[in-house]
């Protein structure tokens, strides 16, 4: 795991080639996280609520986790509020 300390503007990022997964502010202060996959190198786009997540454990796997367990209930919410005959 590496974890760049610097914050750039996301737009600064985006200028060395990395593009987040969903629109955001390019002013939007980030820091960019490399986890190692099963495929090689993983390169993440982390926010302020990132760096909250390892106030409590300072472990960012941990915070990796967290942030995709948070994600896979908000799409399974999504899916779950669509009921046959209703329009998403």
């Amino acid at each position: 795991v590496q974890r760049s300390k610097t914050l750039y503007a996301v737009e600064a990022l985006e200028a060395k080639g990395y593009a987040p997964s969903v629109p955001v502010a390019p002013e939007l202060p980030a820091t960019l996280l490399t986890l190692q996959g099963v495929y090689g190198p993983e390169y993440w786009i982390t926010f302020a609520n990132f760096a909250v997540i390892t106030h409590y454990n300072r472990s960012p796997l941990y915070a990796m986790a967290v942030t995709q367990l948070a994600a896979a209930i908000q799409r399974a919410a999504a899916v779950s509020s669509v009921r046959p005959g209703s329009a998403p």
